[in-house]
């Protein structure tokens, strides 16, 4: 599996836990469990994974579940007449994933989670929706002062 294929995977455990209510450990190993059926037994994931794509599946789930409140608080920070209440559940979990790589995963570039970030919600939400993330995370990184 590539990075771009295990950030999607984190995409919608992400995603999933805006929905079920599971402890941390839970959605980690139904995903590990998943991804272990060949992908025509149900599709629910996109490949199997490599010792690579689990750690970052399992630091970045782990990271963002922890971070939660921490990532929507600036999430909420950069939206402009909106509360993160109103936003679509694929935007909070683009959004989350974003900036969990932008702030505290060191060996992912900005620019590649911004624009990573901007396809999931493309494909999962619409052209709107990615104008929207787009949006927030440049807002969001012009606040925190990060740079590439």
């Amino acid at each position: 599996m590539s990075r771009r294929y295990a950030r999607e995977d984190t995409f919608r455990i992400i995603f999933e836990s805006l929905i079920n209510k599971m402890e941390k450990d839970d959605y980690l190993a139904d995903y590990f469990e998943s991804v272990e059926k060949p992908a025509a037994e149900d599709g629910a994931f996109l490949n199997g994974t490599d010792d690579a794509d689990k750690e970052y599946v399992e630091r970045a789930v782990e990271g963002i579940l922890t971070k939660q409140e921490e990532l929507d608080g600036i999430i909420s920070d950069n939206l402009r007449g909106w509360e993160v209440s109103r936003i679509s559940k694929v935007s909070i979990a683009v959004l989350r994933l974003a900036l969990f790589e932008i702030i505290y995963m060191e060996d992912v570039p900005m620019k590649v989670a911004i624009n990573e970030a901007v396809e999931l919600a493309k494909r999962y939400d619409g052209k709107e929706c990615a104008s929207f993330v787009n949006g927030a995370l440049a807002s969001a990184v012009k606040k925190l002062n990060i740079e590439d």
